[in-house]
């Protein structure tokens, strides 16, 4: 295969890439839930990953490698961060539902 098929084919791959992208940002502000958008954005971040992974054949320079791995584990900490911040919301909002009074047909405090 020679270099200009192999360039080309890295264009058409990044572009649907792209377009993939474009369609997780949409995701992302409609997303019902935190749950989903931080989903969404965790694609957006490993698309960019893989883009870069990309960039990097294209231009041949070996300095994007270390960008790569630096964005990679800054998306990684980010998500753990923001899962665990989700995980404690849904615990402080269960122990808030349990300390409620429980009302009875005559408006008894149980």
């Amino acid at each position: 295969m020679s270099r200009e098929t192999f360039h080309m084919i890295l264009i058409i791959i990044m572009t649907i890439i792209s377009i993939n992208m474009i369609f997780c940002l949409i995701r992302a502000a409609m997303g019902p839930r935190f749950s989903d958008r931080l989903v969404a954005v965790n694609m957006v971040s490993t698309k960019t990953v893989l883009m870069i992974a990309l960039l990097i054949k294209y231009f041949e320079e070996s300095f994007l490698v270390d960008i790569c791995l630096i964005y990679a584990l800054i998306s990684f900490l980010t998500v753990v961060a923001l899962t665990r911040l989700l995980a404690e919301s849904g615990k402080k909002k269960k122990t808030a539902k349990e300390d409620k009074p429980v009302m009875k047909e005559g408006g008894e405090n149980v």
